[in-house]
């Protein structure tokens, strides 16, 4: 109901401050950052999508994943973390070059191409 909202805030500017400290520090192996770079250049194949992944997009995947795993508990990212996020993330941004393709393919396809480490 509207008459239950309140203006107090959820948390102090220190507690959120702390909150970002700890994403930040949530450890990424080399392993993920690899299976990161290669969504991205797999995104990149001519032919296949109209327009790539750029590195831009890479790191706000590296960033949501790093948040997502601090949200479930973990001081380290899973590229089960990347694969779960991709499409709320990406998704919108690639298209294929071949009409008909519906956004959930092509993402799917992507998460099939690329071997989890």
């Amino acid at each position: 109901m509207v008459s239950d909202c309140t203006d107090a805030p959820m948390c102090s500017t220190q507690q959120l401050k702390d909150l970002q400290k700890a994403v930040h520090r949530i450890h990424v192996a080399d392993p993920a950052l690899d299976y990161l770079q290669e969504i991205l250049a797999y995104t990149r194949i001519p032919d296949r999508y109209q327009q790539g992944l750029s590195p831009r997009a890479g790191l706000g995947l590296l960033a949501v994943a790093k948040a997502w795993a601090f949200l479930e508990g973990r001081d380290y990212l899973l590229p089960d973390d990347i694969q779960q996020l991709l499409p709320a993330v990406a998704g919108h941004r690639l298209q294929n070059t071949q009409p008909g393709n519906h956004k959930q393919t092509l993402i799917k396809d992507l998460i099939e191409a690329i071997p989890v480490p």
